[in-house]
């Protein structure tokens, strides 16, 4: 079966263009971007199981609330600034939004953008030696 008619949720085009090269990701450790994960976790070993995707139905579930905008495709969060991530359908915009009070905290212009500045936050943790534990 096909994962949009599953879900009942529809893909934006630019994140089915990221799914073709991967399948979810986690960038040092300030970003979990989901993806599709497996039928089964029958037959996968221990570490197999640790690094899948993080599942994108599990991740809508998690932060789409009553009032969350239909054109706005819940796809990653950050467990350490307590914020998810949209992509907005009508411009592909991302959008960073609190947890709790549900506010944009900032906009980017599109996805590639957004992870470019991902990835310089953790080479700057990383030159700072900022590091992030969870329990």
């Amino acid at each position: 079966m096909d994962y949009e008619t599953k879900t009942k949720v529809h893909f934006p085009s630019v994140y089915k263009k990221f799914l073709r090269n991967c399948n979810g990701c986690y960038l040092f450790d300030i970003l979990r971007v989901s993806g599709i994960g497996p039928e089964t976790y029958r037959g996968l070993s221990y570490e197999e199981q640790v690094h899948q995707a993080f599942d994108l139905e599990v991740m809508q579930d998690l932060y789409r609330r009553k009032g969350t905008p239909e054109n706005h495709f819940i796809f990653a969060d950050s467990l350490v600034k307590n914020t998810y991530y949209v992509i907005d359908m009508l411009n592909e915009n991302i959008l960073e939004i609190e947890y709790r009070s549900k506010k944009i905290l900032k906009s980017y212009k599109n996805l590639e953008i957004f992870f470019r500045e991902v990835i310089l936050e953790g080479k700057n943790n990383i030159a700072n030696r900022i590091f992030y534990e969870f329990e």
